[in-house]
């Protein structure tokens, strides 16, 4: 990539559109530009980054894994979208893992001089900011979202079957599944290891109990505020 191809290419990405050619020439200097295969992992769950990255071809895909190692994408990241930022920039842990799925050429930007930056232009510092604060939320509110997702599924169907059952006892109402846990897997749309710790985390938030197919409903509120979601 030559000067004049590095500094139009850095234009066109919002970040970096309103920087001078000067500054671009510096960056030049100390951005690295690479290369990486599919099936790659560039970032690992709980990195601390001293930069971020540009993607200019190809594509990544930002990944959450459950303690089982499941590992599900959650989000793909195409050309021209910086990421990683706040790991790089604010020194927080990345959480997730971040994986090449299709040939990808990558600029690897350090956050030594773009920390210099943010010292010398106020403008960009207010976007960097804002980029980084949206690049760290984002996947928070997504890893959230899919944990969450589980829950409220499985919420909204325990409490369907509880509106059914007969049985109430002194200590809630109970039932009994439908169907067969890896069945129940399948019709929710998770995998029988989220539904395992769905069903831990209801237990032991005391909602519920579950004794092999039988299921005993403690607090039908509670349950119906793990079913929107609350």
């Amino acid at each position: 990539m030559t000067q004049s191809d590095f500094t139009s290419y850095l234009h066109s990405i919002p970040l970096f559109s309103d920087v001078t050619d000067e500054t671009c020439a510096v960056l030049a200097g100390e951005i690295q530009h690479t290369h990486a295969k599919a099936g790659q992992i560039i970032v690992r769950e709980g990195d601390e980054l001293e930069h971020f990255f540009i993607l200019r071809r190809g594509k990544v895909a930002c990944c959450f894994v459950n303690p089982d190692g499941k590992k599900y994408i959650i989000e793909t990241i195409g050309a021209g979208i910086p990421f990683a930022v706040a790991a790089a920039l604010v020194g927080s842990r990345y959480d997730g893992i971040i994986e090449v799925t299709e040939d990808a050429e990558l600029l690897v930007v350090p956050a030594a001089p773009i920390k210099k930056m943010l010292q010398n232009d106020a403008a960009f510092a207010a976007k960097l900011a804002l980029r980084s604060m949206e690049d760290n939320l984002h996947l928070s509110d997504l890893i959230k979202g899919f944990t969450v997702g589980a829950q409220a599924r499985l919420g909204r169907y325990l409490f369907r079957q509880a509106l059914q059952a007969s049985a109430r006892l002194e200590e809630g109402v109970k039932f009994e599944l439908s169907m067969p846990k890896t069945d129940l897997a399948a019709f929710l749309g998770i995998t029988p290891e989220t539904l395992s710790r769905t069903f831990s985390y209801l237990q032991n938030k005391r909602i519920i109990t579950v004794k092999g197919s039988s299921i005993i409903v403690h607090s039908i509120r509670d349950l119906v505020n793990v079913s929107e979601g609350l």
